[in-house]
């Protein structure tokens, strides 16, 4: 039951940080100062983090593992609110917060998923834009898994020298489309920040085909 409730708090936590950060992200583009001064006020972070505060101080004798999906959960709220507002981060941020993504993802599938990530352990000292991996691999669990169905998701962060190498990977499965029928925007807008931040120092491959979801990014971070 408490698991089910902190999954529940993530999903809807998530919806909230990224509508937040998109609309936050078009106002500063737009440079509407006071749409932005609006949108702040929508969210109460010292709210938010007390409510995972308390969950967590109760639930931690009881249930260690909801405890720990509400720390991750936690993590991932404050890196949002806080961190990503700026036009770079550290990378080894942004893989910590699409590790503990995964992780948390990892905690409600079931068995029958098979779930691979791969992530190199010394994460070099270099900056990336921030929240530009996470859609890739937001689509791939939001396609690929399907307890009933044959579900493979495959995720693999390394670098070659200043390069980062994204490569996510899914079999396609059956999804209830009325969730995730505008998940594609996510993709289409994370093209159009390589295209604006990364102009010559990228290269995004898809492959969609008929069983599979493949995706090859590498960035020049230098």
């Amino acid at each position: 039951m408490i698991n089910a409730i902190v999954l529940w708090l993530l999903s809807i936590g998530s919806s909230i940080l990224w509508a937040f950060y998109t609309r936050l992200k078009q106002a500063e583009n737009e440079k509407l100062s006071a749409q932005i001064a609006s949108l702040k006020s929508q969210i109460n972070p010292h709210f938010l983090f007390n409510t995972l505060n308390n969950i967590y101080a109760t639930v931690i004798d009881t249930s260690p593992k909801a405890a720990d999906m509400v720390d991750k959960l936690s993590e991932m709220m404050r890196y949002t609110m806080r961190d990503t507002q700026q036009d770079f981060v550290l990378l080894e941020d942004e893989i910590n917060y699409i590790s503990n993504y995964i992780e948390l993802q990892r905690l409600r599938l079931d068995r029958s998923v098979k779930l691979e990530y791969n992530c190199m352990e010394n994460i070099p000292d270099l900056q990336i834009a921030p929240m530009l991996l996470i859609p890739f691999v937001e689509n791939a669990f939001k396609h690929g898994v399907n307890s009933e169905q044959k579900s493979h998701i495959k995720i693999e962060i390394t670098m070659n020298k200043q390069e980062l190498q994204l490569s996510v990977s899914n079999n396609k499965v059956s999804i209830q489309q009325n969730m995730y029928e505008k998940s594609g925007l996510g993709i289409e807008n994370t093209k159009h920040r390589l295209n604006l931040i990364y102009p010559s120092k990228h290269l995004l491959v898809i492959n969609n085909t008929e069983k599979q979801f493949l995706v090859s990014l590498y960035i020049d971070l230098q």
